[in-house]
């Protein structure tokens, strides 16, 4: 079944496209980020997690890719942008987000994100690594 969200990949070729991306930046010596993105709500992130996208989408530029991962969580692939510039990203997503209720949110004070972001080749060279590592660092 298609995601219902036109910003969204769903995880099989976001996979496929970040694991092509990690073979081109290491081919051509060039850095990207990742960043990915948990909302901590109620049992109605089924419900909110196309709204988040939107939201999300309209911080990004159009070559950046934006996924669906297992766990509802989102990814978001970010062309050319280091370790520093990730933590600003993800500072303004995580803004962006909680200054927004989302539909179906019947307690919007309640509503947590958890974004974390990694680097390649800064933090880890493979797709898999970038993910595990964007995913610890949510949790800190």
């Amino acid at each position: 079944m298609p995601d219902p969200s036109p910003y969204l990949l769903p995880e099989e070729p976001f996979r496929f496209i970040l694991e092509k991306e990690c073979k081109r930046a290491e081919r051509y010596a060039h850095f990207f980020s990742i960043l990915t993105v948990k909302l901590e709500s109620s049992d109605l992130e089924d419900r909110l997690l196309p709204a988040t996208a939107s939201l999300i989408q309209g911080l990004l530029r159009n070559c950046d890719i934006m996924g669906s991962l297992q766990d509802k969580k989102l990814a978001v692939l970010i062309h050319y942008a280091d370790a520093q510039n990730i933590d600003e990203i993800a500072a303004r997503i995580r803004d962006r987000v909680q200054a927004h209720p989302l539909p179906f949110q019947q307690d919007p004070e309640n509503q947590s994100i958890k974004i974390g972001g990694a680097c390649f080749p800064t933090h880890a060279s493979t797709a898999q690594d970038l993910l595990s590592v964007a995913q610890e660092r949510a949790r800190h």
